[in-house]
């Protein structure tokens, strides 16, 4: 008897359980945003890329973020090495590339252009 009421309980939630999942239906896959194509000007301190503001089109960034900056993926490995920003130390730069989400953006050596000092440098 008390091998049916356990049989019976694990069946009514198994039930239950199936039931209120045909009722949510599937949920869909969240997916991230893919590298968006992008020029962005900004000012190289303390090693770091920090952006200026930033008109991408769709929507104007006021800047002040500092962007990670990557080489191309190599094909074979997938793997990214990040760019040395020393040598532009206090430059003034505008970069061509793409960016992913979490400030990270893709370049190679010629989408790098020094434009002049940085203000106030």
């Amino acid at each position: 008897m008390q091998f049916r009421s356990r049989r019976a309980t694990v069946l009514g939630a198994v039930s239950a359980l199936l039931a209120g999942l045909m009722v949510v239906g599937p949920v869909p896959a969240a997916h991230a945003s893919r590298p968006v194509a992008v020029e962005i000007t900004g000012c190289v301190r303390d090693g770091s890329f920090v952006s200026e503001m930033t008109d991408f089109g769709t929507h104007t960034s006021d800047g002040s973020y500092v962007i990670r900056l990557f080489g191309r993926r190599d094909q074979a490995s997938g793997a990214a090495d990040p760019i040395d920003l020393g040598p532009h130390e206090g430059m003034r730069l505008r970069i061509k590339g793409y960016l992913s989400p979490g400030d990270r953006m893709t370049t190679s050596p010629d989408g790098i252009e020094v434009i002049g000092p940085c203000d106030g440098t």
